[in-house]
């Protein structure tokens, strides 16, 4: 902490060893709230260097962690899924993108985005589902936004392994 606190220019060779390694103590004891603001940091301020290459993998770890919590309400789980989303689309665009160390990330982000429209749109369907049956915190949108979410993704991963599941589920929730 001391040294983090004081030492804070980029090109110093011991600040994202230290920080990197603070934020694996973090992970391990899953203190995700610790460890996140030093991962996004490492990331985003070390781009390029093999610490944010490994990084950006716990990073992607901690947020899917989040996003698949079973017991995230629908709220919740739509902030964790706009959350991952948004970290696997700044990745891409990032040079730890392209770092050899980042092989990974690479092959697992798409897979990530199509798993979290798919997500998104059982989410609102349940959310529909719920304003059906009359329960407050159900969303009378759910079901049209469902259909929209499925098909983005049809739309957004035209060679997806199950391309006409996603189909049928919009159709099912348009219905």
């Amino acid at each position: 902490d001391v040294y983090t606190k004081y030492v804070t220019a980029k090109d110093d060779k011991e600040l994202p060893k230290i920080m990197y390694h603070r934020a694996k103590l973090a992970m391990i004891h899953n203190k995700f709230d610790t460890a996140r603001p030093l991962l996004e940091e490492l990331v985003t301020k070390f781009d390029g260097t093999v610490y944010a290459a490994w990084s950006s993998e716990m990073l992607v770890d901690l947020l899917t962690i989040r996003w698949i919590d079973k017991n995230n309400t629908t709220e919740q789980g739509i902030k964790a899924s706009e959350d991952l989303e948004e970290w696997a689309g700044k990745l891409q665009k990032m040079k730890v993108w392209k770092h050899p160390e980042a092989e990974q990330i690479r092959e697992a982000v798409p897979r990530l985005l199509q798993g979290i429209g798919w997500k998104k749109g059982m989410l609102y369907k349940d959310s529909g589902a719920r304003y059906v049956k009359g329960e407050p915190d159900g969303d009378p949108e759910g079901f049209l936004k469902c259909r929209d979410q499925f098909v983005q993704v049809y739309n957004d991963y035209a060679d997806h392994e199950k391309a006409d599941t996603l189909l049928w589920n919009a159709a099912e929730c348009s219905d």
